[in-house]
């Protein structure tokens, strides 16, 4: 592509290719980017909220980040379409895992996990806002020239099948997991709160002070 098809931003320190500048472009550019608008709201609500689920939303997509950009595109090492503006290898879109993963997931835990006790519209609600700033991401990948429909299709399969294993896996191991993490010197020091419950669980941020609590008469004692 021509220097005149780069839409540049933040001053120009981040610039991205389109075929043209209409207003399309411009709408296919933002989301293409939703995809670090997700993280980066994810994280200022982790280290407000200070939730469980923010947490675990970013400890899952390091662990599939790793995979998928430093490990499964460099064994299948498919390059990007001709004309693309990087040069690293293209499958699987790496945006469209994590944009439906995010989505998938998402939905799994409103519909039958530890969300499935919000009242019907609320579920419906959000999940409309998580497909319309989702769905589009794999879409605007192809527009801009960043993958092939094969690439973004195949990643937006890898997306939903880890958050599928994710899902199952919180959900058989997620006592286990939540007791690993309150081990964590930083998970204790940080005061994370325990949101990631199903209904009649005890959080395990207040089991945790009542040990410390019971600990502690057993000392003065």
């Amino acid at each position: 592509m021509k220097k005149s098809d780069r839409i540049s931003f933040f001053f120009g320190i981040v610039s991205i290719c389109a075929p043209n500048l209409g207003f399309f472009s411009y709408l296919m550019v933002y989301c293409s980017f939703l995809f670090y608008y997700i993280g980066i709201a994810n994280t200022i609500c982790f280290f407000v909220l200070r939730r469980l689920t923010f947490f675990l939303i970013i400890f899952w997509g390091v662990l599939i980040a790793i995979w998928n950009e430093a490990i499964l595109k460099n064994i299948i090492r498919q390059p990007r379409p001709e004309g693309a503006c990087r040069s690293s290898y293209g499958m699987p879109s790496g945006h469209s895992v994590f944009a439906i993963f995010f989505l998938v997931w998402a939905i799994l835990e409103i519909i039958f996990g530890t969300r499935k006790k919000w009242r019907p519209g609320t579920k419906v609600a959000v999940i409309f806002v998580f497909l319309i700033n989702t769905v589009l991401i794999p879409y605007s990948r192809v527009y801009l020239g960043y993958h092939t429909v094969a690439q973004v299709i195949v990643g937006s399969i890898c997306g939903a099948v880890y958050a599928i294993l994710v899902y199952l896996v919180l959900t058989k191991y997620r006592v286990k997991i939540k007791k690993w993490i309150w081990k964590l010197k930083f998970v204790r020091r940080y005061g994370l709160v325990d949101d990631y419950l199903r209904e009649g669980e005890r959080p395990a941020h207040k089991q945790n002070i009542k040990r410390k609590t019971l600990d502690l008469e057993i000392n003065n004692d």
